[in-house]
């Protein structure tokens, strides 16, 4: 018998694959799909309760800490599995409160960076130079595992700061 025990009511075994048990599934799966709108002129599924700041949608929760949980990251859950231990769901429509399975993946927060420096969404994507005035090409641009674009003329330069003192 295996000791692994539901997250929520830490009664029951939770189903293969899965952090909760049925009766807690269930009930949520419930409560989620209650809260679901899905517009003819969109193939996203907007959350239509309570939204954090970030405009992600909650799914009220007494059993954890939060009191919720993030709403795109339990349709995942449900739809796909368990989400492991430091991933994301990241949204391929970049709607917030959407929570179609097929607009979510899983990734890291590098993963989620890149894909934002691709769509043009993160506030330093436009820009075409450092702020030591650099241009940002591909002999002068390294691409950090974050996703973070680095001048090479600037970390040169640091480097030689560094190995003059």
């Amino acid at each position: 018998m295996s000791d692994i025990k539901c997250v929520i009511c830490a009664r029951n075994q939770p189903r293969p694959g899965a952090t909760i048990c049925g009766h807690c599934s269930d009930y949520l799966e419930t409560r989620f799909w209650r809260h679901i709108f899905a517009p003819l002129d969109s193939e996203c599924w907007l959350w239509t309760a309570s939204v954090n700041v970030g405009g992600y949608g909650r799914l009220a929760d007494k059993n954890l800490p939060a009191g919720y949980r993030l709403a795109h990251r339990f349709s995942y859950e449900l739809h796909y599995g368990s989400i492991p231990r430091g991933m994301i769901i990241c949204h391929r429509c970049d709607v917030p409160r959407c929570v179609n399975p097929e607009h979510l993946f899983i990734g890291t927060d590098a993963d989620n960076m890149r894909d934002m420096i691709a769509k043009g969404r993160h506030r330093g994507a436009s820009a075409t130079h450092c702020k030591r005035g650099h241009e940002f090409n591909s002999e002068n641009t390294h691409i950090a595992r974050s996703g973070q674009r680095i001048c090479r003329e600037c970390t040169r330069v640091r480097r030689r700061k560094g190995a003059t003192k």
